[in-house]
């Protein structure tokens, strides 16, 4: 993704590998992506495609006895990888926070939610506690949780899940950061509670003019908010574009796989969700070739040992680079997603497109699931 003025983060050629007994775990395996200032990138993937692994080395979190990271994280001219802990903890929390998957985890069941956030201010701003509490009741109050003043000294588990993740928020939120990084902000929420979530950090984009980084499995919930989307299969990054192109016309298999098990209104309530064959991978031992041509419908043999770059697509000057890895004709690819639009199946949009059928997906692949 190129943009004329600097972006506020830029990630260039990642990798995070980790030292385990059964191996080396490539979790992340050379990823590039930019984010402006009051932008919004959706990272989308199943579990274990690395896309925590790299929010998380954003904010230094990875770093231990083992672990191996390689490449550039460069916020506003600085490069994050090369700092001591010291100075990266003086922007972790202040100028980059992180609202964490699990709010239930991440919040201390013994200490009093506004205390916790009390902390997150004195840790970067010179203030009495009072000071800090007063904010703090602000805080909650901007992230729609009733009654801040009362509520500010309740316990976690006092919280609904709704109010603990709008209470992360908060946190994240208490030094006014440049950058929020969201890690399945919605995960375990109800769809109403999702959409408020959703609404509230759109709104907290407008008003703060931070950028946004949103981490989930889930297109349908970056589909409306995010400006583009990167998806990331196997520690790698397969296809990125503004949110309007991916979803107008997505250019990898995996992709199509992700948007066809989203649930919609249209069609028999009987209908099945399409999901994708198999399992991920295994990140110590990937597959050859194409990291997804084991699960691809569309695979051909020559897949299995050619691995493929992502490569431009041609498109509108004025938009982000559409960006895809496939070893798929750039024609072909639109013919079999154009043929499983009109309702076909796999099979029969092979057919339709004038390639073999490659191999079975009715079940998981022998290997590296």
């Amino acid at each position: 993704m190129s943009s004329i003025a600097e972006p506020l983060l830029r990630v260039e050629d990642l990798h995070v590998e980790f030292q385990t007994e059964d191996g080396v775990v490539k979790a992340v395996d050379g990823i590039d992506y930019e984010v402006g200032k009051g932008r919004t990138l959706g990272i989308v993937g199943e579990s274990g495609s690395g896309k925590t692994v790299a929010a998380l080395t954003t904010l230094g979190l990875t770093r231990a006895q083992g672990t191996r990271i390689s490449g550039r994280i460069v916020f506003e001219g600085r490069d994050l990888l090369s700092l001591p802990e010291v100075e990266l903890r003086r922007i972790r929390g202040n100028e980059i926070a992180m609202v964490f998957q699990d709010s239930l985890s991440a919040l201390h069941p013994l200490y009093r939610v506004g205390a916790q956030i009390v902390e997150a201010v004195r840790a970067h701003q010179d203030v009495s506690k009072a000071q800090a509490k007063a904010r703090t009741i602000e805080l909650l109050g901007l992230v729609g949780i009733p009654d801040p003043g009362r509520r500010v000294d309740d316990y976690p588990h006092e919280f609904s899940g709704g109010m603990r993740q709008r209470a992360m928020i908060a946190m994240a939120l208490a030094n006014e950061p440049k950058l929020l990084i969201a890690d399945e902000p919605t995960t375990a929420l109800d769809v109403t509670v999702q959409a408020q979530i959703l609404a509230l950090l759109e709104r907290l984009r407008g008003e703060l003019g931070m950028g946004i980084v949103i981490v989930t499995h889930d297109l349908g919930v970056v589909a409306e908010m995010a400006d583009e989307i990167a998806v990331m299969y196997a520690g790698r990054i397969v296809e990125t574009a503004a949110t309007e192109a991916l979803l107008a016309g997505p250019e990898h298999p995996y992709t199509w796989g992700l948007l066809r098990s989203i649930p919609t209104l249209e069609g028999p309530r009987v209908e099945q969700l399409a999901p994708i064959p198999g399992g991920p991978p295994s990140l110590i031992d990937p597959p050859s070739g194409c990291h997804f041509h084991p699960r691809c419908a569309y695979a051909q043999p020559e897949h299995a040992r050619i691995d493929p770059e992502l490569r431009t697509i041609p498109g509108p000057p004025a938009q982000p680079a559409h960006r895809v890895a496939c070893l798929l004709e750039a024609d072909v690819r639109r013919r079999l997603w154009s043929e499983l639009q009109a309702g076909r199946e796999p099979a029969q949009a092979l057919t339709a497109a004038g390639l073999p059928r490659a191999q079975a997906t009715d079940g998981p692949p022998e290997s590296h699931a």
